[in-house]
């Protein structure tokens, strides 16, 4: 929390949270409870708890202390590793469903009459973009295909245009092994008879493809599912594995 306009004891804090934490309207309280003040701004406090429904967190603090600005809950990186970690099986795999953001970093090149002299596969997206994809986490061709796919289901961009596209490898060659995680890939993409149109750089309709691609490109990598998402619908989340999670985070 932040800015609060009256002074308070990291004890006394603690001591409210708990005690209306208690009341009836509350389904849950916050557990492995942490109230911790700011060395440089003793009127800022940072609440920790183990407790992972983040709106129930909000509505305690907010209730507590009315008076009080509260930020929005975070989920930290150390309490997502653990999560992760505690649905793994015997075999590795995880037994939850999460898409993580690979971390994209993106090169676009138009598709000329010189770079398809080069590389002569590309000549049915001459006119089209090439966009060179550099990951931090590793990914399957299947897996960004499907994640490409997904986009029009997603509310923020389900508008953005659909064309022909192909993954290749860095090489520009089809990569051999579709399920093979891979850290690099080429996108390659073109309107419909794009060749004959021959567009500059400054072709207003090429730039708003190369936009569309772009946009397309980094938000597929870019996908990942909250881990608050994951437990408030997956129904298959099991008990000793959420135990196995908190002792993990403990």
């Amino acid at each position: 929390w932040q800015n609060s306009p009256f002074e308070k004891t990291v004890s006394e804090l603690a001591d409210a949270i708990e005690k209306t934490q208690e009341q009836p309207q509350f389904v849950g309280e916050l557990t492995n409870l942490v109230v911790t003040q700011d060395a440089n701004n003793p009127a800022n406090f940072t609440i920790t708890t183990s407790q992972m429904n983040q709106s129930l967190v909000k509505e305690v603090l907010e209730t507590a202390f009315a008076d009080a600005e509260i930020s929005e809950p975070n989920v930290a990186e150390t309490v997502n590793n653990a999560i992760l970690a505690a649905f793994v099986d015997e075999n590795s795999e995880s037994q939850l469903e999460v898409q993580q953001n690979l971390r994209p970093k993106i090169t676009p090149e138009k598709i000329s009459e010189t770079l398809v002299d080069s590389y002569p596969e590309l000549a049915d997206f001459l006119g089209g973009i090439k966009i060179a994809c550099e990951l931090e986490l590793a990914a399957t061709v299947v897996e960004i295909d499907q994640r490409l796919r997904d986009l029009q289901f997603k509310p923020d961009t389900q508008d953005l245009v659909r064309y022909n596209y192909r993954i290749l490898g860095s090489d520009l060659n089809p990569i051999a092994d579709v399920n093979e995680t891979v850290k690099s890939f080429v996108y390659i993409s073109a309107e419909e008879e794009a060749g004959l149109r021959k567009p500059t750089d400054e072709d207003e309709q090429w730039t708003l493809f190369a936009e569309n691609e772009k946009t397309k490109v980094l938000a597929a990598t870019q996908l990942e599912t909250s881990l608050p998402r994951v437990r408030q619908f997956d129904p298959s989340v099991g008990e000793e594995q959420w135990q196995l999670a908190l002792i993990a985070i403990v």
